[in-house]
């Protein structure tokens, strides 16, 4: 008879316990995208992570788990953030990939790190503060300059 010990198992003989150390996981791009939009959205409103926090009844550590999709929300808590914010339960899911997961992981991960940098929260106020028809036709302008360099 042979014990096979399942993988990041740690066994402390001496303390009598067992404990399984969690493989990293990468994110799914769902809880990215929303993640996204819930920081986007808070940002767009001049609230800090601590008082959207406050309005959920969370700590700030855990808005900013949500916010890079590291802790996936769960429904009752979509709806408690889209409440604080003033908004539908649907704009966190507007512009969502439709690709598969596997296709679409390394884009909204490269999207997140980019809204959530300090250029990016810059560009989203900048382009807010435009009005509607400037900004569309900024945002023809921004993709005909991206499609020229693309190549």
């Amino acid at each position: 008879m042979s014990f096979e010990r399942p993988r990041n198992t740690k066994i402390d003989v001496a303390k009598r316990t067992v404990s399984t150390k969690a493989t990293p996981v990468c994110p799914h791009p769902v809880d990215v995208h929303v993640g996204q939009k819930i920081k986007a959205l808070r940002c767009a409103r001049r609230l800090s992570q601590g008082a959207l926090a406050e309005a959920l009844g969370v700590t700030f550590q855990q808005v900013q788990k949500y916010e890079r999709g590291t802790n996936r929300v769960g429904a009752s808590k979509l709806f408690e953030i889209a409440k604080a914010l003033g908004v539908d339960v649907t704009a966190f899911f507007i512009g969502l990939p439709r690709a598969r997961p596997g296709e679409i992981r390394a884009q909204a991960l490269e999207q997140a790190a980019f809204v959530s940098s300090s250029e990016g929260v810059r560009l989203i106020e900048a382009f807010r503060a435009l009005p509607a028809h400037q900004r569309r036709m900024t945002l023809s302008m921004v993709t005909a300059l991206a499609e020229c360099f693309r190549g």
